[in-house]
């Protein structure tokens, strides 16, 4: 029998849902095929200013689309509305709130690229993790119909085996923070969203350059905040662990941050001064990246902070 294929881009949440995604199609039977590249072609298909976020979804979409859609059945493109608050207790709904860019992009996609004539193969499912991915299994019941499978305890052991693969993944990520943190190593906390700070296409490398001086950095996703968190919750899902881990950097004498945001990014523009209020005299460095950013001013700005932070510590042994 041939295979579903179902073309996944390679942006937004998919960096942080990649696990839930790929298990749960595997297990219906599914072949997952991701974008290789981002055409530049894409901002062709930009017909309203947005973030480098946004920007690189529609190239690498245009990627999908020019050179695979010969291949491939369904595009799932979900509105993610609410992330996994991971906490016991029931969360209410608006206080894990994802960006409206990502909550849009399936409905951007389709509106951009409507000469194409793939709405039909586009499963735009909205999706709610504020309370767990457990609450979302008919979503993915709803999900495997229309791909063609109808056997209802076999999609929900498939989504119920994807939500496990997904947390052994999470648990293995929070194991390596947990080390650092507690360690006595000088450490980098990254800030940002996983597809602006630890993707590839979009961080420009920033991981690398720190780690080839020798020094640890790890994203805020490895830190798990859900057992000593006390931040109220907040509007933005990304913004309550940024306040909540900024204020774990504050407090760690070998902690030190690196917010990477983008222009024209909503959420940061006003996130940015709590987590500077939070950061006090602590030094921190924020870098503002779009498609323009370039390697040297970028190196020489971690150089400048890597020599503040070395000072900072001497001052206070």
């Amino acid at each position: 029998m041939k295979k579903v294929k179902i073309g996944i881009n390679n942006s937004f949440y998919t960096h942080n849902l990649f696990p839930l995604y790929y298990h749960f199609f595997s297990n219906i039977g599914c072949e997952i095929i991701i974008p290789a590249n981002q055409n530049i072609k894409g901002l062709n298909y930009e017909f309203s200013q947005f973030c480098y976020p946004m920007q690189l979804s529609l190239m690498l979409f245009y990627d999908l689309i020019t050179t695979k859609n010969d291949m491939i059945d369904y595009y799932f493109v979900p509105a993610i509305f609410e992330m996994d608050a991971e906490k016991n207790e029931i969360q209410r709904l608006d206080f894990n709130c994802a960006c409206a860019f990502v909550t849009g992009e399936p409905y951007i996609l389709k509106q951009a690229f409507k000469e194409f004539n793939i709405s039909d193969k586009i499963i735009a499912t909205s999706l709610n993790f504020n309370n767990g991915y457990e609450k979302e299994v008919n979503s993915f019941i709803k999900i495997a119909n229309k791909v063609g499978i109808k056997d209802e305890q076999f999609i929900i052991d498939a989504y119920f085996d994807a939500i496990n693969k997904q947390k052994e993944v999470q648990k293995k990520l929070y194991s390596i923070g947990n080390e650092a943190i507690n360690s006595n190593e000088l450490t980098i906390i990254l800030f940002g969203r996983t597809y602006n700070s630890t993707s590839n296409l979009a961080n420009k490398g920033i991981h690398k350059k720190i780690a080839s001086k020798g020094i640890r950095v790890i994203p805020i996703d490895m830190i798990d905040i859900s057992r000593y968190d006390k931040v109220d919750r907040m509007y933005w899902e990304i913004g309550h662990k940024i306040i909540r881990i900024a204020e774990l950097v504050k407090e760690n004498k070998n902690l030190f941050a690196i917010y990477i945001t983008n222009f024209s990014c909503a959420p940061d523009s006003m996130l940015l001064n709590t987590f500077n209020n939070i950061m006090g005299n602590k030094p921190s460095l924020t870098l503002e990246l779009d498609s323009h950013s370039a390697d040297a001013g970028i190196n020489t700005r971690i150089d400048a902070f890597l020599d503040i932070i070395n000072n900072y510590r001497r001052n206070f042994e």
